[in-house]
């Protein structure tokens, strides 16, 4: 099962191959997970919820991080500060796939 392969050409899969070749590092939470495998859920697909299970937990170059208490707090007190949205309604808030990556990425 080649799970970078699943995810199909374009920006997504080009930060896979990146952090796959040691060339780059990929940070994201547990948040992530849950936040991808409601769809396949949804749509009673198992097997597709277990490739993205698989390529987010087993990912070279790709670190989950743990959410703390300690973490959430700290992301509470930057979030009211800065007024940034965590990133599942910033995703929703913008206009291409490409962009959407890139809100990610850049801010």
């Amino acid at each position: 099962m080649d799970l970078i392969a699943d995810l199909g050409s374009g920006p997504v899969e080009a930060l896979f191959t990146e952090a796959s070749a040691g060339r780059l590092q990929l940070v994201t939470s547990a948040l992530t997970l849950l936040e991808v495998l409601v769809v396949p859920y949804r749509a009673g697909d198992n097997s597709l919820a277990e490739r993205y299970e698989a390529l987010l937990t087993r990912s070279r170059g790709l670190h989950m991080l743990d959410l703390s208490p300690e973490l959430l707090r700290a992301a509470a007190q930057l979030r009211a500060v800065t007024g940034i949205k965590p990133p599942p309604q910033r995703i929703a808030n913008r206009g291409s796939s490409q962009c959407r990556l890139q809100s990610i990425c850049h801010q």
